[in-house]
Protein backbone atom coordinates (compact mmCIF):
# COMPACT_ATOMS: atom_id res chain seq x y z
CA UNK A 1 0.00 0.00 0.00
CA UNK A 2 2.78 2.45 0.87
CA UNK A 3 4.66 1.91 -2.41
CA UNK A 4 1.49 2.26 -4.47
CA UNK A 5 0.48 5.45 -2.67
CA UNK A 6 3.91 7.00 -3.17
CA UNK A 7 3.95 6.02 -6.85
CA UNK A 8 0.49 7.43 -7.54
CA UNK A 9 1.24 10.62 -5.60
CA UNK A 10 4.56 11.15 -7.38
CA UNK A 11 2.97 10.72 -10.80
CA UNK A 12 0.12 13.10 -10.03
CA UNK A 13 2.50 15.68 -8.56
CA UNK A 14 4.69 15.53 -11.68
CA UNK A 15 1.79 15.91 -14.13
CA UNK A 16 -0.71 18.27 -12.49
CA UNK A 17 -0.30 21.81 -11.20
CA UNK A 18 -1.37 22.58 -7.64
CA UNK A 19 -4.89 23.96 -8.36
CA UNK A 20 -5.68 20.79 -10.28
CA UNK A 21 -4.27 18.65 -7.48
CA UNK A 22 -6.46 20.50 -4.99
CA UNK A 23 -9.49 19.86 -7.18
CA UNK A 24 -8.46 16.23 -7.34
CA UNK A 25 -8.27 16.09 -3.53
CA UNK A 26 -11.82 17.43 -3.31
CA UNK A 27 -13.04 14.85 -5.81
CA UNK A 28 -11.32 12.01 -3.95
CA UNK A 29 -12.75 13.21 -0.64
CA UNK A 30 -16.24 13.13 -2.10
CA UNK A 31 -15.74 9.62 -3.45
CA UNK A 32 -14.24 8.39 -0.15
CA UNK A 33 -17.04 9.92 1.90
CA UNK A 34 -19.59 8.14 -0.28
CA UNK A 35 -17.91 4.87 0.62
CA UNK A 36 -16.49 4.00 -2.80
CA UNK A 37 -12.96 3.92 -1.36
CA UNK A 38 -12.09 2.33 1.97
CA UNK A 39 -9.13 3.61 3.98
CA UNK A 40 -6.78 1.52 6.05
CA UNK A 41 -8.47 1.20 9.49
CA UNK A 42 -5.07 1.17 11.20
CA UNK A 43 -4.78 4.94 10.74
CA UNK A 44 -7.61 5.64 13.19
CA UNK A 45 -6.41 6.78 16.62
CA UNK A 46 -8.19 8.37 19.61
CA UNK A 47 -9.09 12.01 18.98
CA UNK A 48 -8.40 13.26 22.50
CA UNK A 49 -5.70 11.84 24.80
CA UNK A 50 -6.60 10.54 28.24
CA UNK A 51 -4.71 13.35 29.97
CA UNK A 52 -6.67 16.11 28.22
CA UNK A 53 -8.75 18.25 30.53
CA UNK A 54 -11.53 20.39 29.09
CA UNK A 55 -11.81 23.90 30.58
CA UNK A 56 -15.10 24.67 32.30
CA UNK A 57 -14.67 28.40 32.91
CA UNK A 58 -15.90 28.31 36.50
CA UNK A 59 -14.87 31.19 38.76
CA UNK A 60 -12.51 32.64 36.17
CA UNK A 61 -14.76 34.74 33.96
CA UNK A 62 -13.15 36.08 30.82
CA UNK A 63 -12.77 33.44 28.13
CA UNK A 64 -12.90 29.68 28.31
CA UNK A 65 -11.65 27.04 25.94
CA UNK A 66 -14.76 25.79 24.16
CA UNK A 67 -13.08 22.69 22.81
CA UNK A 68 -9.91 20.79 21.98
CA UNK A 69 -9.65 18.32 19.13
CA UNK A 70 -6.61 16.52 17.83
CA UNK A 71 -5.80 13.86 15.32
CA UNK A 72 -2.57 12.03 14.60
CA UNK A 73 -2.12 9.62 11.69
CA UNK A 74 0.93 7.39 11.13
CA UNK A 75 2.69 6.61 7.88
CA UNK A 76 0.83 4.40 5.43
CA UNK A 77 0.63 0.85 6.70
CA UNK A 78 1.97 1.65 10.18
CA UNK A 79 -0.10 0.87 13.27
CA UNK A 80 -0.85 3.75 15.69
CA UNK A 81 1.86 2.61 18.12
CA UNK A 82 4.51 3.32 15.47
CA UNK A 83 3.40 6.93 15.12
CA UNK A 84 6.39 9.12 16.03
CA UNK A 85 4.32 12.27 16.60
CA UNK A 86 2.77 13.22 19.94
CA UNK A 87 0.27 15.83 21.14
CA UNK A 88 -1.53 16.76 24.33
CA UNK A 89 -3.29 19.46 26.32
CA UNK A 90 -3.70 20.46 29.95
CA UNK A 91 -5.91 22.97 31.70
CA UNK A 92 -5.09 24.44 35.12
CA UNK A 93 -8.35 25.50 36.81
CA UNK A 94 -6.45 27.46 39.46
CA UNK A 95 -4.85 29.84 36.96
CA UNK A 96 -7.24 29.51 34.03
CA UNK A 97 -4.34 28.64 31.73
CA UNK A 98 -4.63 26.17 28.90
CA UNK A 99 -1.52 24.42 27.53
CA UNK A 100 -1.18 22.82 24.13
CA UNK A 101 1.85 20.90 22.88
CA UNK A 102 2.92 18.83 19.88
CA UNK A 103 6.20 17.05 19.19
CA UNK A 104 7.58 15.38 16.09
CA UNK A 105 10.08 12.57 16.55
CA UNK A 106 12.74 12.22 13.87
CA UNK A 107 12.19 8.94 12.02
CA UNK A 108 15.92 8.39 11.58
CA UNK A 109 16.58 8.35 15.32
CA UNK A 110 16.12 5.64 17.97
CA UNK A 111 12.72 5.34 19.70
CA UNK A 112 11.85 8.88 18.67
CA UNK A 113 8.11 8.34 19.18
CA UNK A 114 8.67 7.68 22.88
CA UNK A 115 10.93 10.73 23.07
CA UNK A 116 8.26 12.90 21.44
CA UNK A 117 5.63 11.68 23.92
CA UNK A 118 7.93 12.39 26.87
CA UNK A 119 8.65 15.90 25.57
CA UNK A 120 4.93 16.66 25.34
CA UNK A 121 4.37 15.44 28.90
CA UNK A 122 7.34 17.52 30.04
CA UNK A 123 6.01 20.65 28.32
CA UNK A 124 2.56 20.25 29.84
CA UNK A 125 4.04 19.90 33.35
CA UNK A 126 6.12 23.09 33.29
CA UNK A 127 5.52 25.44 36.21
CA UNK A 128 2.70 27.75 35.11
CA UNK A 129 3.57 30.33 37.77
CA UNK A 130 6.58 31.35 35.66
CA UNK A 131 5.47 30.66 32.07
CA UNK A 132 8.25 30.08 29.58
CA UNK A 133 11.12 31.10 31.82
CA UNK A 134 13.12 28.24 30.25
CA UNK A 135 14.01 29.78 26.93
CA UNK A 136 17.74 29.13 26.70
CA UNK A 137 19.49 25.86 26.00
CA UNK A 138 21.11 25.84 29.44
CA UNK A 139 17.74 26.14 31.20
CA UNK A 140 16.18 23.48 29.00
CA UNK A 141 19.12 21.12 29.61
CA UNK A 142 18.49 21.34 33.34
CA UNK A 143 14.79 20.64 32.93
CA UNK A 144 15.30 17.76 30.49
CA UNK A 145 17.61 15.72 32.73
CA UNK A 146 14.75 13.71 34.22
CA UNK A 147 13.01 13.33 30.84
CA UNK A 148 16.15 11.85 29.31
CA UNK A 149 16.40 9.35 32.15
CA UNK A 150 12.78 8.32 31.53
CA UNK A 151 13.53 7.80 27.83
CA UNK A 152 16.41 5.43 28.60
CA UNK A 153 14.24 3.51 31.04
CA UNK A 154 11.55 3.10 28.38
CA UNK A 155 13.92 1.32 26.00
CA UNK A 156 13.54 -2.49 25.70
CA UNK A 157 15.98 -4.52 27.82
CA UNK A 158 19.07 -5.96 26.18
CA UNK A 159 18.79 -9.47 24.79
CA UNK A 160 22.24 -11.03 24.94
CA UNK A 161 21.20 -13.78 22.52
CA UNK A 162 20.98 -11.18 19.74
CA UNK A 163 24.75 -10.69 19.65
CA UNK A 164 25.73 -7.98 17.16
CA UNK A 165 22.13 -6.67 17.06
CA UNK A 166 22.52 -5.91 20.73
CA UNK A 167 25.65 -3.87 19.95
CA UNK A 168 23.70 -2.01 17.27
CA UNK A 169 20.99 -1.17 19.79
CA UNK A 170 23.59 0.15 22.24
CA UNK A 171 25.10 2.33 19.51
CA UNK A 172 21.70 3.74 18.59
CA UNK A 173 20.89 4.35 22.25
CA UNK A 174 24.11 6.30 22.68
CA UNK A 175 23.20 8.45 19.67
CA UNK A 176 19.75 8.94 21.13
CA UNK A 177 16.43 10.17 19.82
CA UNK A 178 15.60 13.57 18.35
CA UNK A 179 12.39 15.58 18.11
CA UNK A 180 10.87 19.02 17.52
CA UNK A 181 8.51 20.62 20.03
CA UNK A 182 5.91 23.40 20.06
CA UNK A 183 4.29 24.59 23.30
CA UNK A 184 1.57 27.23 23.66
CA UNK A 185 0.06 28.53 26.87
CA UNK A 186 -3.19 30.49 26.68
CA UNK A 187 -4.07 32.72 29.64
CA UNK A 188 -7.84 32.51 29.21
CA UNK A 189 -8.91 35.01 31.93
CA UNK A 190 -6.65 37.72 30.46
CA UNK A 191 -6.94 36.89 26.76
CA UNK A 192 -3.20 36.46 26.21
CA UNK A 193 -0.94 33.67 24.93
CA UNK A 194 2.75 32.78 24.81
CA UNK A 195 4.60 30.16 22.80
CA UNK A 196 8.02 28.57 22.72
CA UNK A 197 9.20 26.02 20.20
CA UNK A 198 12.29 24.28 18.90
CA UNK A 199 12.32 22.86 15.40
CA UNK A 200 9.73 22.97 12.64
CA UNK A 201 6.40 22.29 14.35
CA UNK A 202 3.97 25.05 13.39
CA UNK A 203 1.76 27.38 15.44
CA UNK A 204 -1.22 29.07 13.76
CA UNK A 205 -3.68 31.48 15.36
CA UNK A 206 -6.83 32.54 13.54
CA UNK A 207 -9.04 35.52 14.30
CA UNK A 208 -12.43 35.77 12.56
CA UNK A 209 -11.47 32.75 10.43
CA UNK A 210 -8.36 34.53 9.13
CA UNK A 211 -4.78 33.65 10.01
CA UNK A 212 -3.45 36.29 12.43
CA UNK A 213 -0.23 34.51 13.43
CA UNK A 214 1.85 31.77 11.82
CA UNK A 215 5.33 30.60 12.77
CA UNK A 216 8.13 29.81 12.96
CA UNK A 217 8.23 28.84 9.26
CA UNK A 218 5.82 30.36 6.75
CA UNK A 219 7.14 29.03 3.41
CA UNK A 220 7.21 25.36 2.32
CA UNK A 221 10.86 25.49 1.27
CA UNK A 222 11.86 26.28 4.86
CA UNK A 223 10.83 22.76 5.81
CA UNK A 224 13.38 21.23 3.45
CA UNK A 225 16.51 22.64 5.11
CA UNK A 226 18.22 22.20 8.46
CA UNK A 227 15.87 21.47 11.35
CA UNK A 228 17.08 22.09 14.93
CA UNK A 229 16.21 19.17 17.19
CA UNK A 230 16.02 18.42 20.91
CA UNK A 231 18.09 15.32 21.68
CA UNK A 232 17.54 12.59 24.26
CA UNK A 233 21.28 12.76 24.87
CA UNK A 234 22.67 15.96 26.39
CA UNK A 235 22.63 18.70 23.81
CA UNK A 236 20.72 20.35 20.98
CA UNK A 237 21.44 20.39 17.25
CA UNK A 238 21.16 24.16 17.03
CA UNK A 239 21.84 27.35 18.94
CA UNK A 240 19.84 29.51 21.34
CA UNK A 241 18.58 31.58 18.42
CA UNK A 242 16.87 28.47 17.04
CA UNK A 243 14.28 28.76 19.80
CA UNK A 244 10.99 30.15 18.51
CA UNK A 245 9.30 32.59 20.88
CA UNK A 246 6.06 34.45 20.31
CA UNK A 247 3.24 36.05 22.27
CA UNK A 248 0.00 37.83 21.53
CA UNK A 249 -3.60 38.50 22.41
CA UNK A 250 -6.65 36.33 21.76
CA UNK A 251 -10.38 36.87 21.81
CA UNK A 252 -13.63 34.94 21.69
CA UNK A 253 -13.84 33.00 18.42
CA UNK A 254 -10.08 32.63 17.95
CA UNK A 255 -8.60 29.25 17.10
CA UNK A 256 -5.14 27.80 17.68
CA UNK A 257 -3.62 25.06 15.54
CA UNK A 258 -0.42 23.20 16.34
CA UNK A 259 0.99 20.94 13.60
CA UNK A 260 3.93 18.65 12.97
CA UNK A 261 6.11 19.28 9.93
CA UNK A 262 4.31 17.45 7.08
CA UNK A 263 0.95 19.00 7.96
CA UNK A 264 2.70 22.36 8.45
CA UNK A 265 4.43 22.28 5.08
CA UNK A 266 1.15 21.50 3.35
CA UNK A 267 -0.66 24.26 5.30
CA UNK A 268 1.77 27.05 4.32
CA UNK A 269 1.99 25.96 0.67
CA UNK A 270 -1.10 27.91 -0.34
CA UNK A 271 -1.29 31.16 1.64
CA UNK A 272 -3.27 29.40 4.38
CA UNK A 273 -6.74 29.76 2.86
CA UNK A 274 -7.04 26.26 1.39
CA UNK A 275 -5.40 24.47 4.31
CA UNK A 276 -7.44 26.35 6.90
CA UNK A 277 -10.72 25.59 5.13
CA UNK A 278 -9.85 21.88 5.08
CA UNK A 279 -8.80 21.73 8.74
CA UNK A 280 -11.85 23.62 9.99
CA UNK A 281 -14.25 21.13 8.40
CA UNK A 282 -12.74 18.16 10.28
CA UNK A 283 -14.87 17.14 13.26
CA UNK A 284 -13.91 13.46 13.56
CA UNK A 285 -10.69 11.46 13.25
CA UNK A 286 -12.23 9.52 10.37
CA UNK A 287 -12.62 12.78 8.42
CA UNK A 288 -8.96 13.60 9.06
CA UNK A 289 -7.96 10.15 7.80
CA UNK A 290 -9.93 10.73 4.58
CA UNK A 291 -8.23 14.09 4.03
CA UNK A 292 -4.72 12.72 4.65
CA UNK A 293 -5.33 9.71 2.40
CA UNK A 294 -6.52 11.95 -0.44
CA UNK A 295 -3.59 14.36 0.03
CA UNK A 296 -1.14 11.46 -0.17
CA UNK A 297 -2.79 10.03 -3.28
CA UNK A 298 -2.78 13.47 -4.93
CA UNK A 299 0.92 13.99 -4.15
CA UNK A 300 0.18 16.99 -1.93
CA UNK A 301 2.04 15.52 1.06
CA UNK A 302 4.77 12.95 1.60
CA UNK A 303 4.21 9.69 3.46
CA UNK A 304 4.95 10.90 6.97
CA UNK A 305 3.20 10.98 10.33
CA UNK A 306 0.77 13.92 10.42
CA UNK A 307 -0.62 15.54 13.56
CA UNK A 308 -2.87 18.55 14.13
CA UNK A 309 -4.12 19.86 17.49
CA UNK A 310 -6.90 22.44 17.37
CA UNK A 311 -8.32 24.55 20.22
CA UNK A 312 -11.07 27.13 19.85
CA UNK A 313 -11.97 29.86 22.30
CA UNK A 314 -15.52 30.63 23.43
CA UNK A 315 -17.20 33.11 25.76
CA UNK A 316 -17.70 32.80 29.52
CA UNK A 317 -20.55 30.53 30.48
CA UNK A 318 -23.74 31.99 31.89
CA UNK A 319 -24.25 31.40 35.59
Amino acid sequence: MSTVTKLIGGCIRAVFRRPLRQALVQSMLKVMEEGAVKIDPSVTVPAVPENSEQPDGKDKGGMIGEGIFQWSLPKVGNPPERNEDAAGSRYDPETGRLRLAVADGASTSWYSGEWARLLVEFALRLDTSEPFAWTTQKEWEEGLTEVRRQWREALPPANHALGYLNELARTKTDRGAAACLMLVEIDLPNGAWRAVGYGNCLLVQTTQATVSHCGPYTRPEEYDGFTPLILSTAGFTGKDENFFRAEGRCQVGDEFYLMTDEAAKWFVSDPYVYGLSQLRRIKRVEEAALLVESLRLAGEVQDDDMTVLRAWIGGAKDE
